[in-house]
């Protein structure tokens, strides 16, 4: 995933928590105010703690996706510097058989 999108989502997400914060914080002043809000401003704050929620969620499985790509990477460059993969081999014996214009197989 690339680095610029993983960015946008967590800014989009920090927007939308901010809403979210707004959104019941508004809900709490009416509470206590004693006004019960209309279907139309219900309506409104449901749908911004949707999109908190949404957002949420995307930007953690982003997140997970983004540390499980790097976990992977890291675990495929040990395997290719230990050895352990064919492309290793491979490139070891093309390294150790140029050495001294001497040909060496393994």
């Amino acid at each position: 995933m690339k680095k610029d999108s993983r960015v946008n989502l967590c800014r989009i997400a920090k927007n939308a928590a901010a809403g979210y914060k707004a959104a019941l914080k508004i809900e709490q002043q009416a509470k206590e105010a004693g006004i019960s809000l209309d279907k139309d401003a219900m309506r409104r704050l449901e749908k911004i703690k949707s999109r908190y929620i949404e957002a949420t969620k995307k930007a953690e499985f982003q997140k997970f996706q983004s540390d499980q790509a790097h976990k992977t990477n890291q675990q495929k460059a040990e395997a290719f510097r230990s050895g352990a993969t064919a492309a290793a081999k491979k490139q070891k014996k093309k390294i150790i058989g140029q050495v001294g214009g001497v040909k060496i197989k393994l």
